[in-house]
């Protein structure tokens, strides 16, 4: 039986680390020799500088609703090394699906890093709760109205929603850091939404997010 021989090129993980500059020295001067004799590597790595290039300049931070914001923040986990590990999972045939979940990828990771970065450089310091507390205080009253036997609501309906919604109060005014208070908010978003469904309210108007 004949040995299979090993591949004259570059294997793409080999290019994509030159493209990175993850490559030590002496594998990146013996990657650059290479590529100066083989033209097939040479367009193979061009091939993916463009894909590397496309996926920058798509990076443009998009806002999302103003209600679902502190969901996102609450939930998004740090994302090193998406755009490398899409870029190692492209193969020649499907190049142009590929740029589209790249451009996909990069424009959510720009925005969510752009976000988080701005909360970091904050500190730990939590955003003020003054004005969800005053739209609580209103929703509670309204509640209130609603709390004795004979009523539209049930009454164990009606306590449970007060003491969860002073509950998310409570989390909002005690939270320590941004993420502890995006949490909080969060969870104050469902209590919010089944209040309004009891009391009769369509969905609140969208809100600006929290100035970062």
């Amino acid at each position: 039986m004949t040995a299979s021989t090993a591949s004259p090129h570059l294997a793409d993980e080999r290019l994509d680390d030159l493209v990175d500059g993850l490559l030590d020295e002496p594998a990146s001067d013996a990657a650059r020799a290479h590529l100066a004799e083989c033209a097939s590597c040479a367009a193979r790595l061009e091939e993916l500088r463009a894909l590397l290039a496309l996926s920058a300049a798509a990076r443009r931070p998009v806002e999302p609703p103003a209600e679902l914001w502190p969901l996102v923040v609450a939930s998004t986990a740090a994302q090193h090394r998406t755009r490398q590990l899409v870029l190692r999972s492209l193969r020649r045939p499907l190049v142009t699906f590929a740029v589209v979940l790249v451009a996909l990828s990069c424009v959510t990771t720009a925005w969510v890093v752009t976000r988080v970065a701005h909360v970091m450089a904050r500190g730990a310091e939590a955003p003020p709760v003054v004005p969800f507390l005053d739209e609580d205080a209103t929703l509670d009253r309204a509640l209130a109205a609603y709390d004795h036997d004979g009523g539209p609501i049930p009454r164990p309906r009606v306590a449970t929603l007060r003491a969860r919604l002073a509950a998310t109060d409570a989390a909002l005014r005690h939270a320590s850091t941004d993420e502890a208070f995006y949490q909080s908010l969060a969870e104050r978003e469902r209590v919010l939404r089944e209040i309004r469904a009891v009391l009769g309210r369509g969905p609140r108007p969208p809100r600006p997010p929290v100035p970062p």
